[in-house]
């Protein structure tokens, strides 16, 4: 395995991450009445958003991982529940700010910058127009998944040659 789980931990980031995220859209979808996706809402227009939602937040789910195991080492937290507040906060900032750069008038940037912001920001933009509270409970649910991975393969005290 790699040094301290972090094949472990940003496989979990995407896959959980976005299924999350992408669960939260698709249940807002179906709450509302909404046709989901061009269809109705079922499993099927959920197993779509969720493949989707594995491509286009990607990304957004790799950085905010990044971001939180990086907070959450720097404040020392040693608990779920402060991973869990964390992570929403971070999921929530990140899912805004990029969701905004996606809708801000990318028409006044060259087509490489362009380019290169639509792959951080087509995802979070759909969550953002969805709801950008949504990224609160994926954010949550994302870290504690996050926080158990990290203490799986982080250092233990029973073993002095972690």
């Amino acid at each position: 395995m790699t040094r301290r789980g972090s094949l472990a931990y940003y496989l979990a980031a995407w896959v959980c991450g976005c299924a999350f995220i992408s669960f939260c859209v698709w249940a807002k979808i179906s709450l509302t009445g909404a046709e989901a996706l061009g269809g109705p809402a079922g499993v099927i227009s959920l197993l779509f958003a969720i493949f989707y939602g594995l491509m286009y937040n990607a990304p957004a789910a790799l950085l905010s991982a990044f971001l939180l195991r990086c907070a959450a080492h720097i404040a020392k937290s040693e608990k779920s529940l402060q991973w869990m507040l964390l992570g929403a906060a971070i999921t929530t900032l990140l899912f805004v700010a990029l969701g905004w750069l996606g809708g801000a008038s990318q028409a006044d940037m060259a087509k490489s910058l362009r380019d290169f912001a639509d792959i951080f920001s087509v995802g979070p933009s759909l969550v953002f127009k969805s709801g950008w509270w949504l990224a609160i409970p994926a954010g949550a649910a994302t870290a504690w998944v996050l926080f158990r991975t990290d203490r799986a393969f982080g250092p233990h005290s029973d073993n002095p040659a972690s």
